[in-house]
């Protein structure tokens, strides 16, 4: 569980740190607002990639050349994660120490997103289905 998240010039989200340690977190909110956001942030700290957008830039709010996104972790280890862009190149930390694969980040705090997208999960090509459960098992 993270306890809070401070996105930092990511997408549209406000640069503060938001408590998330409660056992049940709601996002409420109209269109625009950044409830997508929020969970993209919270996917990019922990895969270290967007599930909306292959390219980083994309990421960084308007007129800023970088971002961050700042996880704090309850359990099962305690500490800190973070990635940030920055001049075009990614770089991810677990507490405060620099970590060269991202595939660490799993181990950590291991997440699944659905969206809209993801019903061709079940009404798409068995391709689909396989790769979503072989994604799953990986974790």
């Amino acid at each position: 569980m993270f306890n809070s998240i401070r996105p930092i010039s990511f997408r549209n989200l406000s640069d503060a740190e938001i408590d998330t340690s409660a056992s049940e977190v709601c996002l409420v909110g109209k269109n625009g607002q950044g409830k997508s956001n929020f969970l993209e942030a919270i996917y990019f700290l922990a895969f270290g990639s967007s599930f909306r957008t292959h390219r980083d830039s994309d990421l960084i709010t308007l007129n800023n050349s970088s971002c961050s996104v700042i996880g704090n972790i309850q359990t099962p280890f305690k500490g800190s994660m973070r990635v940030s862009i920055e001049a075009g190149k990614k770089s991810i930390f677990i507490d405060n120490k620099k970590i060269e694969d991202r595939k660490q980040l799993i181990d950590i705090k291991p997440v699944i997103i659905f969206s809209h997208e993801d019903l061709q999960i079940i009404v798409g090509e068995p391709e689909k289905r396989r790769w979503f459960f072989d994604q799953c098992a990986s974790m």
